[in-house]
């Protein structure tokens, strides 16, 4: 076993670093899809812009003239680099997915309506663990195939055949139980659609005439409306909304089957090859050695018996009879692991055309009440940052100006005083203004007294 691994240490540090990758990009992307995760990541990067020494945010803006001009729109003048930083720390506040509780109530009812209420997406782990194990029992099948796919070629280069052999069956894989599974709870989805709708009476078609796709801004549209006619507008069915042929579920099983018989065949014959080579006699110098290496006389070469082939006395014994039921138990192993797969994915999987989105920014928060207390809570943080940025330019700047014989931006009278330069009543300026701003006065207080 150490020799195979010191030979074949290249490709398995390879997989290793494969896996790694993959394991980094999956957790960094269930990170980027958790709201509260994202929101103070957007924030933590926009404190690191700003406080980078020297090429930061805060430092570059401190080396501008600090008599440079904007009008807000209460005809208030700011300095226009107090008013970079605040419009930056403005697009961390209105850049959230979520942007009034009204947002939450919609992806709570919206999930309800399709019928998807209380399901969450997979967890970065349990994905990277399906993806594990479905990788390594189809490295295993690929092993026993690259042998055959790559004869006569070296163990290094058939281990390297076997690696890119079982990442396209994994791939494979994974994508047919994914679509098996989303098929499946569709399939649930549309069953009981048309079983509300038979409940009903039909007193409806259960289509709507108007039947188009919701999103979750407007989830109201359709509140007084059937419940089936809720589910018929966020579900992606066919024309007549019927289960149909599950044709994902029937390509999967097809290939897991197919898979699973050929591994057992090609393990089995793989087998019996290996021990006719082993029963054979080698030839040394007229004489032969047999399987302890002790060299023996040659034998005279008989007839091979037609009616009693060496296949069929290995059959009887019980070390093939164990390899036999050995690489049966792999490949139920292999066929049990895909139908985990695709129950995972029937399991957390969303068929809704907006149930991913809404399900992303419900499961984050128990209640409207503790999202609004985040909201809160986040706000006031921002708030706090950015007038910490503030202060930060300000004392930056007079250091430049001090340097460069700069007049300081608080000696002019002409600005508002810095303790009512605030980054709230920015806020409260803009909001009122909408995305306009001020009009910009693109030249120092110096040069328009002069000029």
């Amino acid at each position: 076993m150490s020799e195979w691994i010191s030979a074949n240490w290249g490709v398995i540090g390879n997989v290793l670093l494969v896996l790694s990758l993959v394991a980094f990009a999956l957790i960094a992307r269930a990170a980027w899809r958790n709201y509260r995760i994202r929101e103070a990541l957007k924030l933590q990067w926009m404190l690191l812009r700003c406080r980078f020494p020297w090429a930061g945010l805060t430092s570059r803006l401190a080396r501008k003239h600090p008599l440079r001009l904007h009008m807000m729109p209460d005809e208030t003048l700011w300095p226009t680099v107090e008013v970079r930083i605040c419009s930056q720390f403005r697009k961390i506040c209105e850049s959230s997915g979520l942007l009034t509780p009204e947002s939450y109530s919609n992806a709570r009812s919206y999930l309800r309506k399709a019928g998807e209420a209380g399901r969450k997406e997979l967890g970065a782990l349990s994905t990277f663990g399906i993806l594990a194990l479905i990788a390594v029992e189809a490295l295993i099948l690929a092993l026993v195939v690259s042998g055959y796919t790559v004869p006569g070629s070296s163990e290094a280069i058939q281990t390297g055949g076997a690696f890119i052999i079982g990442t396209l069956l994994a791939a494979v894989l994974m994508f047919l139980t994914h679509q098996a599974g989303k098929e499946w709870h569709l399939r649930r989805l549309v069953s009981s659609a048309r079983e509300k709708w038979e409940s009903d009476d039909r007193r409806f078609p259960l289509c709507p005439e108007d039947k188009r796709d919701i999103e979750i801004d407007e989830d109201g549209y359709d509140d007084e409306h059937p419940a089936y006619h809720q589910m018929t507008r966020r579900i992606r069915g066919n024309r007549h909304f019927t289960a149909g042929f599950p044709g994902w579920l029937a390509a999967c099983l097809a290939f897991i089957v197919f898979l699973a018989y050929e591994g057992y065949s090609i393990r089995q014959h793989t087998y019996e090859q290996q021990r006719v080579e082993q029963a054979q006699p080698v030839e040394t110098e007229g004489l032969v050695q047999d399987n302890s290496g002790a060299p023996v006389a040659a034998p005279v070469p008989a007839a091979p018996d037609a009616s009693a082939p060496l296949a069929a006395s290995a059959a009887e014994t019980p070390e093939w009879r164990a390899h036999s039921d050995t690489f049966l138990l792999l490949a139920v192993l292999f066929c049990a692991l895909q139908l985990i797969s695709a129950w995972v994915n029937f399991h957390f999987g969303f068929a809704g055309i907006h149930s991913k989105a809404a399900a992303r920014i419900v499961n984050c928060f128990s209640t409207l009440g503790e999202y609004e207390a985040w909201r809160r809570q986040r706000r006031e943080g921002i708030v706090y940052e950015a007038n910490e940025a503030l202060s930060q330019l300000r004392s930056k700047q007079d250091r430049y100006a001090h340097k460069r014989g700069w007049p300081s931006g608080d000696q002019s009278e002409r600005f508002l005083p810095k303790e009512k330069r605030t980054f709230e009543r920015y806020l409260q300026m803009e909001q009122q203004e909408g995305d306009g701003g001020g009009e910009r006065i693109p030249f120092t207080l110096a040069e328009r007294e002069t000029g």
